[in-house]
This record gives C-alpha cells, structure tokens and sequence, in this order.
C-alpha cells in the first residue's frame, strides 16, 4: 500500500483570481506543505516550459540516438527557446508565432550581414527581411 497525504493549497493566479489547487503527495512529513506545494510547482513550471518548445518551437523527436548528439539537440534547443523568449520579453511582443517568425528573420539579417562586411561587401545594399 503507497501512503500519500492531500493538500488544499490557495493559489493565487494573477493579481485577482484565486483558486484553491488540491496536490495529493507520497512525499514525508519532513517536507512542510509550503514545500511540497513549491515542488509541485517547479515541476509544473518544467512541464509547461518543454511543452513549449515542443509546440511553439516544434522540437517533436531526436535527430540522433548517441548521449552525445542528444545532449547538442538540448542545448540548441534550450540556447534557442531562451534567446527567442529574451526577444519576445525585450520587444514587449505576444504571442509566439510571428515574434519567433521576426526574430529568424532579424537573426538571419544579422548573419547575412556579417558574411558580407567579412567579404568586404557593403551591408547597407543588401535587402532586408525584417523590413518586410
């Protein structure tokens, strides 16, 4: 038989809305109920954040079966969601769509420009798809 305690926890979402969130535990009582709660929350917090980039950035599967291909697709993934989050917070955008759309864009302006100044290229001439 699995021992578990239940907790009634009033969460407040927002600046007005409250609402009473039941977490049923197998964890001990040397964990006080303001710690619990706070652990379920953080793992609520990962679950929201990979369904993001499952979703939002369209990661669905690994391109390789080796720990160490594995490991590279994370941090690509992770360097990514956070540079485009830092961007959408930094705009002041909403939404994920067309912010993640403006940023690749913006992102491959920066690049292209790059590879034309390093060419010796003038980088005012080229045409821009942020612009756009």
């Amino acid at each position: 038989m699995i021992e578990g305690r239940l907790l009634k926890k009033d969460e407040k979402r927002g600046e007005i809305k409250e609402e009473k969130i039941l977490f049923l535990s197998n964890l001990t009582d040397d964990f006080s109920d303001e710690q619990i709660a706070g652990i379920y929350r953080n793992r609520w917090k990962i679950e929201q954040y990979f369904r993001f980039i499952k979703q939002k950035l369209n990661f669905k599967h690994f391109f390789s079966r080796n720990l160490n291909g594995i490991q590279v697709m994370m941090y690509v993934i992770l360097i990514a969601s956070i540079l485009l989050l830092t961007y959408i917070k930094e705009e002041g955008l909403k939404g994920y769509k067309i912010p993640k759309r403006r940023f690749c864009y913006g992102l491959q302006d920066e690049i292209i420009k790059e590879i034309v100044i390093h060419c010796g290229g003038d980088p005012s001439k080229m045409y821009s798809y942020s612009d756009s």
